[in-house]
């Protein structure tokens, strides 16, 4: 049941976007057969900025069948019944567009809204879903679960992405376009001016890209390319003299 929730928390994440509602393709490579979310908790979504429209695809596969409490359980669907602590001026839609997401299924959402003035903060967020299992593939069972683990951001007008207010401290940026098929670009701030280190890992843990970036007090950014790459998760990772940030990357070939 702990891999059928992880699945589903992909859920809480179309809370925070901001612009008018577009419907969503699902497009996760290979149908998102591994049980692909894109973003999870980790990464989470770009920053959302007052007055500012915003729009992001999710993009999660619900998996097939679930081992839980003893028995191998077949996922009927998950079925989304509400949200709390959602931030004014969001909402969201999806594709199924009844936000009943069968098993063995790649779906998506699109997420959406403009904040309004007075809105900025932190919001945690609650999603409350319904499991429809079999137990044992014959036994229908009803489980309800509260999903955590994001959190909705905004920031105040004429911010975009990192805060201006922490540009003297060392934060890693979500890479841009995620997913990527030929070059993304990773931003970043340090608070001094050093040489950091950057590295790459596949899905089970291999350096695919090891680089030392001769960083700059303030913002900067890295140009990585993901020709390369397979399709698939990946985790980047950069060091400086004391901290170590990692973030989720994908690569979706055309």
């Amino acid at each position: 049941m702990k891999k059928l929730l992880l699945l589903f928390t992909a859920l809480l994440t179309f809370v925070y976007s901001n612009i008018n509602a577009q419907s969503c393709t699902p497009n996760l490579p290979n149908g998102g057969s591994h049980g692909d979310i894109v973003p999870d908790t980790i990464v989470n979504l770009p920053h959302a900025t007052v007055g500012v429209p915003y729009s992001t695809d999710i993009q999660f596969y619900i998996a097939t069948d679930t081992f839980a409490q003893g028995f191998n359980n077949t996922i009927v669907d998950y079925t989304l019944t509400s949200i709390e602590g959602m931030p004014p001026g969001f909402s969201y839609v999806s594709n199924p567009a009844n936000g009943v997401f069968p098993g063995g299924q790649s779906s998506c959402l699109n997420a959406y809204g403009t904040p309004p003035p007075g809105s900025e903060g932190t919001y945690p967020l609650l999603v409350n879903v319904t499991a429809h299992l079999l137990i044992n593939g014959l036994v229908p069972y009803t489980q309800n679960a509260v999903l955590t683990g994001y959190k909705a951001v905004i920031n105040p007008d004429g911010t975009v992405g990192i805060s201006t207010n922490s540009l003297n401290e060392f934060e890693l940026g979500q890479n841009i376009p995620n997913p990527s098929s030929e070059l993304t670009r990773i931003s970043f701030t340090s608070p001094v001016a050093e040489t950091l280190n950057l590295n790459i890992y596949n899905p089970v843990g291999q350096i695919v890209l090891q680089k030392e970036i001769n960083a700059k007090k303030g913002s900067n950014e890295e140009f990585i390319s993901t020709a390369s790459f397979a399709e698939g998760i990946y985790i980047y990772t950069l060091r400086n003299s004391t901290s170590t940030l990692s973030k989720r990357m994908m690569v979706a070939k055309k």
